[in-house]
């Protein structure tokens, strides 16, 4: 028995049976050394160096097992899940690896069904098949290696040979100059670097990430998401419902085919964008002009400054961010959202979506349309506004806003804090604030107004030809009210 860190080494052309190690002890089979009928502890170490023999080894959970499979070594046992194992003729099957144990698979041999929990490490040179990942334990596949069917649950492989049909459930796949195919993302994280590339992965959830000089190629994101940084590329992704595409300043997607719940998240700072949405249109991010892109489902676009868009198709769960300088012209909303931090031209707002003009931002004929929302912020500016029944405007009297336009009762604006008929309805609201002025407005509008108009309660004054037809006219103390028609 081997205890206490105790350490015996079977020297070559000797043996040793019926042994036991036990807290901390080490057993070493040299070179043309034997070892019969070896029990293996928690905690404890059994090393067979090339060309040495250990048979029936019965290995204990937290066992450690050192070894290769370098021709003429010889290991039979039973491993800590109470299967039987070998090592023999080049290769390894059902070896468990933990707790410091490790295997090294040299070229021309093979491991099968290899299991690598924590701290337990297997280099392979060769091949290897069917090898599981938990948690904490790490493999590598060197130049001109392979791994087929591994199971990533928790552990890390790194790939610069060749990795076909892994699963990753959990932990992380690194491919880092070299290439996989046919990988599953099912929760874990897959990262192609350094030349790398990742062929035909198939995405549920969890998350492929292309860093500088790596390559995704034909990834379908069903889930999940593909993130292309900077200086990586994707090429003919698949981006189906409830997939996220995202590309990243100086980097590249092109070849995309895109779903109409498909989330594509970029910016025009992107090196390359290049794809087909599902209704066929084709659509581009190139040299800072985006053109024809759809968000959706949590899909946004990010125009930079000195950037622009056109023809954005913003449809529900979808985001178009307008930078300050940069420019979008012709976007249609549809249940989404664009916020305008720079300047929005000709901005088409139908049911559900949202324009938001924040500060310094503007508007420039923007399309209203029944069940469209225009909130102007302060300090935002909004002019040759299309307003059509059923539409809201939300806004104030607040310093800096300049809003003007056209509605069913004629124009409109707010100016050096007027507000003049304006039209609040389906949602809309003016907020008069202290030392301000509204006339000639409508609130409501039909039976299906639900629009309000407020005072602040420090002194905002709604005045001459007001017109109340079916909406909420809230009042505070010191509001002031004249020339009420109901």
């Amino acid at each position: 028995m081997l205890e206490n860190t105790g350490e015996l080494t079977v020297v070559a052309k000797t043996s040793a049976k019926n042994t036991t190690v036990d807290a901390g002890g080490k057993l070493i089979v040299q070179k043309e050394a034997k070892t019969d009928t070896t029990r293996l502890n928690n905690g404890d170490v059994l090393e067979v160096q090339d060309g040495g023999e250990a048979k029936h080894v019965e290995q204990q959970s937290g066992g450690a097992l050192i070894a290769s499979t370098t021709s003429g070594t010889l290991i039979k046992g039973t491993n800590s899940y109470g299967d039987a194992f070998y090592i023999r003729n080049s290769e390894a099957k059902n070896v468990v690896l933990e707790n410091a144990g490790s295997l090294t698979v040299v070229t021309g041999s093979r491991a099968v069904d290899t299991i690598i929990n924590a701290n337990g490490k297997m280099d392979v040179y060769g091949k290897d098949v069917g090898t599981v990942l938990n948690s904490a334990g790490t493999q590598t596949i060197y130049a001109s290696a392979t791994s087929d069917k591994a199971n990533i649950k928790g552990g890390k492989q790194t790939v610069y040979g060749l990795a076909t049909e892994a699963n990753i459930e959990s932990g992380e796949q690194i491919v880092d100059g070299g290439s996989t195919e046919k990988t599953h993302i099912n929760g874990g994280t897959q990262t192609v670097q350094n030349y790398g590339k990742a062929i035909n992965t198939d995405i549920v959830s969890g998350l492929q990430q292309i860093m500088a000089n790596g390559t995704a190629e034909g990834s379908i994101i069903n889930g999940g998401s593909l993130v292309v940084n900077e200086g990586g590329l994707a090429e003919n992704s698949v981006l189906n419902d409830g997939g996220t595409l995202d590309v990243r300043e100086k980097g590249s997607a092109t070849g995309i085919q895109q779903s109409s719940q498909g989330a594509l998240v970029a910016t025009t700072r992107a090196t390359r964008v290049t794809g087909t949405r599902a209704d066929g249109v084709a659509f581009s991010i190139e040299q800072g002009a985006a053109n024809n892109i759809l968000l959706a489902n949590g899909g946004v676009l990010t125009v930079e400054s000195d950037t622009s868009s056109d023809k954005t198709q913003v449809n529900t769960g979808g985001r178009e961010i307008v930078k300050t300088k940069a420019t979008a012209i012709g976007t249609t909303l549809t249940g989404g959202e664009q916020i305008v931090e720079g300047v929005a031209n000709e901005t088409t707002i139908n049911d559900g979506g949202i324009q938001t003009v924040s500060a310094n931002g503007e508007a420039i004929k923007t399309k209203i349309n029944e069940g469209g929302t225009l909130t102007v912020n302060d300090n935002g500016k909004a002019t040759d506004i299309v307003q059509n029944s059923g539409a809201a405007l939300q806004t104030s009297t607040a310093n800096g806003i300049e809003i003007s336009g056209t509605h069913q009762y004629g124009t409109f604006s707010i100016s050096g804090n007027l507000a003049t008929n304006m039209l609040l309805e389906n949602g809309g609201n003016l907020l008069v604030l202290a030392g301000t002025k509204a006339r000639d407005s409508t609130v409501g509008s039909g039976g299906a107004a639900n629009g309000s108009y407020r005072s602040n309660g420090l002194g905002g004054h709604i005045e001459t030809g007001m017109r109340f037809t079916d909406g909420n006219w809230n009042l505070t103390p010191y509001a002031s009210l004249t020339g009420v028609h109901r």
